[in-house]
């Protein structure tokens, strides 16, 4: 197994967090983001947690939907499922 150049968003994956790596990761984050917020609101699938995460939809079922993930999440949790 090869490990990744320094300075790439591999690199910053496996857990390295030098000035090079999470300049790369930051690079790659804003780029992914940026396809996203060129997408037709229609097209997003609004009132899930991918509307909310990846598409950065803030209505109101994506907002539910994600909110409804976190309380179950947590009662899991809680009851030791987790």
């Amino acid at each position: 197994m090869t490990i990744p150049q320094h300075g790439t968003d591999a690199r910053y994956q496996r857990g390295c967090k030098c000035g090079r790596c999470i300049a790369a990761h930051t690079a790659r984050t804003r780029e992914y983001r940026a396809r996203y917020a060129t997408v037709p609101d229609k097209q997003i699938p609004h009132g899930t947690r991918t509307g909310y995460g990846a598409y950065r939809c803030r209505c109101v079922p994506c907002k539910g939907a994600e909110a409804a993930y976190w309380r179950g999440y947590r009662a899991r949790k809680r009851a030791g499922l987790i």
